[in-house]
């Protein structure tokens, strides 16, 4: 994996890859990472200020320029800027999960939207409040052993209802 935001390459050792390693990024794939790192910055660009004023001026934006800047853009629901990767054989999950938890917004940052059935589907606006009931949204890709949850509202327990859709 390739970390585009400090411009080195991530291994991960180890049976199931728990021994992280950074280096440098392999020769051959350099000028591919400066060219990923060149439209994440144009991406981060249209979303935040100052990094447009350094992107414009042609000055280098540092891993302190960066990653302050990502997660505003997800808040409005603008950028897209984040982690993007693959662990194979569960290789890397944990550093891309983290990633995830750095730069993406929780629930309570931006307005999390619902369709209410009891109401006809009728569009509510949920509160991040664990006091109010639970809404969450778990879900799993493909075959893959990643799996992610999203809570929005309250705290799960034993009477919570479960509604799946397909």
């Amino acid at each position: 994996m390739v970390d585009l935001i400090r411009m080195r390459a991530v291994f991960f050792d180890g049976a199931k890859g728990e021994d992280v390693r950074l280096a440098d990024i392999p020769a051959e794939l350099v000028a591919e990472a400066k060219a990923a790192r060149q439209k994440m910055i144009e991406s981060i660009a249209n979303v935040d200020d100052a990094i447009a004023e350094k992107y414009l001026h042609e000055q280098e934006c540092t891993p302190d320029d960066l990653v302050p800047a990502i997660p505003p853009g997800h808040r409005r629901l603008q950028g897209h800027a984040g982690p993007h990767g693959l662990g194979v054989q569960e290789q890397g999950r944990a550093a891309l999960a983290r990633r995830r938890e750095d730069y993406l917004p929780t629930p309570s940052e931006v307005e999390n939207i619902a369709l209410d059935q009891d109401l006809g589907e009728a569009e509510i606006k949920l509160q991040s409040d664990p006091a109010k009931p639970f809404v969450g949204l778990a879900f799993k890709i493909g075959g893959w052993p990643l799996r992610t949850a999203h809570l929005y509202a309250g705290v799960p327990g034993q009477k919570s209802a479960r509604v799946t859709s397909s």
